[in-house]
């Protein structure tokens, strides 16, 4: 694997993290997808 492949690789990983953090940070998200899955674990059973 080409060193550039493992730069945009790690890079595209950091900018997910930073993005999943984000949005783990807010709780309005939290509550929203808390939410969501309650309702679908519920329309599941």
């Amino acid at each position: 694997m080409p060193l550039s492949n493992i730069l945009r690789v790690s890079r595209h990983i950091t900018f997910v993290g930073m993005a999943t953090a984000n949005l783990l940070a807010s709780d309005e998200f939290l509550d929203f997808t808390g939410s969501v899955l309650f309702k679908s674990f519920l329309f599941t059973i």
